[in-house]
Order: structure tokens, then C-alpha cells, then sequence
């Protein structure tokens, strides 16, 4: 008899508690079950299982084999699911997370790929956690950070994000730009809140380091809340390229101390297992990718922001030129 066969039915009369009920979850017959594991019993020279009228139980041999058989048919199952899952459509729900922040930016690239894909039925939860993708039954996460933690999950890096500092051009005028990085002590500061963020600023410019205080004037845990009070002219922010290029590209914020450099942020894909990945996963990723590049080197939002410095200028909706500006050291 096929081996593989008579290993599945031994694993279900184990998990069902008898041959009966095994035989209705195989949808075979009782005396089918029966010989597939006497074919497993003379063929291995041992005795698998204690039968009684009432029950059945492992013997010592039949303990260890069924350990090893689990592990074997296992593996074997997500090999062909892994094989299936390469042939079928991309489907389903599909359920994202991703902060805040990155949902402006998704939004277009989400329905960019629904209409690729139509029978993917995307459901997106933007909050600012590392939620646990397994328990919340998670498909995948876009997460931006600095260093992500170490864990089991898989992570396909997408592009990088530079934090650079901004303020509107009336604040500049008004108050003018720095020149030095020392400058920015006099400057009002707008600083999200974060743990890992202190009351001062360090910068960096081929090889020279410094590291100045900032005074600030308002906080939040808002990005685009300090982001409209900053095109308001309530002072200098920090931003990533992904929150700033639009605004900078339409002339409402422009760069400060440019040359000077102060953090990346990595941009990825993050998703539970490689194992039997489902093909909308796959797809969807994939898709990411290609969109932005999937280079962990590569900063597509600054390269929008250097394209829009170098277009004509465009007439705003209430009929005002925009000509975005850049203030560097």
C-alpha cells in the first residue's frame, strides 16, 4: 500500500481516538483504515497501536513514530501549499498595516494595485504600533524605522526615507534661514513626540558632527498636525522626504541646513513567513517593490523632490505660481 496514505490514516486514527471516526474524516472505510496500519505494522516489525473495543493507544514505538510522522507529513503539506500557492490567482482579503503617516503615501499605491488585481479585496489599518502581525492576523506590515527590532518575521526592505528639516518660506523670510547648524538654537521648533528623541538636534556633513539644542515651541504625536503648523510659519520641522516632498514640490515648505544629514529611515515590507506565502502577499509586495524601487539604498521621494526643482512652475489651484525654494548651508 502507499506509504505516505498509510501514514496519514495511522496520524488521523491518533488525532480522532479510534478507526471509526478516522475512517469518516478520510471518507474511506473503516477496514481501509485498518489495513493501512497493519501495512505500517508489518512493514516498520512493530506493533503502532494497543486496540481495544473501546479505544485505541500508542505503544512506546508507535509514540515515537507518530512524532516523526506528524513532522514528516507536516513538512510535505506546506510544500505542496507553497507549490499551490505559486500557480493560484492572487485573492481574498487582504489585510495591511501600516502608521499613520505611510497612508497618504499607500493610498494611491493601493488602489494602483486593485485595479491590477481585482478579485484582492485590500483591508488597511493605519495606527502608529508594531502590531503582532501572527495574533492580529496581520498579511502584511509597512514599517518605517530607523533599525527594526530582531524577530522571526520576514523583511523585504522597499527604499529608504531621509529625515530633513523644513520650514515655510514666509517663516524664513520673517526670521531667516540658518546658515550653521548652531543656528537652529535661535529657530522655533516643532519636535514630534517621541521616546527616542531629545531636545536636541545632531547633524552630520562629510565627517563633521554636530550636535545643537532646539527650543521647542510646540510637540505632538501628530506628523501632519506639526506638519500644517509648520506651512502655518510656526517654525522649522523635521521631516521625512515622504511627508515633506509634496509640500516642498508645491512650494508650501522648503529645505533648511540641506547639506547637512541627520537620520535614514528604512522603508519594508514585513509579512509572518516565507513558508506557503499566499499569492495576493506575494503579489502585493512584489508590487511595492517595483513601485518603489526596492532598493534599501534608494530614496524615491527626494528624487521627486530634486525632479520638482528642476520643472517648470505650476499654477497652484487659487491661481498662485508655486516655485519651490531650497535653504542649505
Amino acid at each position: 500500500m502507499d506509504t505516505l496514505s498509510s501514514m496519514r490514516a495511522f496520524l488521523r486514527v491518533v488525532q480522532a481516538g479510534g478507526f471509526s471516526k478516522a475512517a469518516a474524516r478520510l471518507d474511506i472505510s473503516p477496514a481501509m483504515v485498518t489495513k493501512h496500519v497493519s501495512s505500517l505494522e508489518e512493514r516498520l516489525g512493530v506493533r503502532l497501536l494497543n486496540r481495544t473495543t473501546r479505544q485505541v493507544s500508542l505503544t512506546e514505538a508507535g509514540a515515537a513514530y507518530y512524532e516523526h510522522c506528524s513532522r514528516i507529513v507536516g513538512e510535505l503539506d506546506d510544500v505542496e501549499a507553497a507549490v499551490g500557492a505559486l500557480t493560484r490567482a492572487p485573492r481574498g482579503t487582504l489585510r495591511i498595516t501600516a502608521g499613520v503617516d505611510m497612508g497618504e503615501e499607500l493610498a494611491p499605491l493601493i488602489f494602483e494595485f486593485m485595479r491590477t488585481q481585482p478579485e484582492v479585496e485590500p483591508e488597511v489599518v493605519l495606527e502608529n504600533r508594531f502590531v503582532d502581525l501572527v495574533e492580529e492576523r496581520f498579511d502584511v506590515a509597512i514599517r518605517g524605522a530607523v533599525h527594526l527590532p530582531e524577530s522571526s518575521l520576514i523583511v523585504r526592505p522597499l527604499a529608504h526615507s531621509r529625515l530633513i528639516l523644513c520650514a515655510a518660506p514666509a517663516y524664513l523670510k520673517e526670521h531667516g534661514a540658518p546658515r550653521i547648524p548652531e543656528d537652529l538654537e535661535r529657530h522655533r521648533f516643532l519636535p514630534v513626540i517621541h521616546p527616542l528623541l531629545r531636545e536636541e538636534l545632531m547633524l552630520r556633513r562629510d565627517g563633521d558632527k554636530r550636535v545643537v539644542p532646539i527650543r521647542p515651541v510646540m510637540r505632538s504625536n501628530s506628523t501632519r498636525l506639526l506638519r500644517d503648523a509648520c506651512i502655518a510659519g510656526a517654525g522649522i520641522l523635521l521631516l521625512t522626504t515622504i511627508s515633506a516632498w509634496r509640500e516642498i514640490a508645491a512650494g508650501r515648505l522648503t529645505t533648511v541646513l540641506e547639506d547637512w544629514r541627520t537620520l535614514n529611515i528604512g522603508l519594508s515590507a514585513v509579512f509572518p513567513h516565507r513558508r506557503h506565502l499566499a499569492a495576493k502577499v506575494r503579489t502585493f509586495v512584489d508590487f511595492l517593490a517595483e513601485r518603489l524601487g526596492g532598493d534599501a539604498a534608494r530614496d524615491p521621494w527626494w528624487d521627486r523632490i530634486e525632479a520638482s526643482r528642476s520643472a517648470p512652475a505650476q499654477e497652484a489651484p487659487d491661481g498662485r505660481r508655486n516655485a519651490p525654494k531650497r535653504h542649505s548651508a
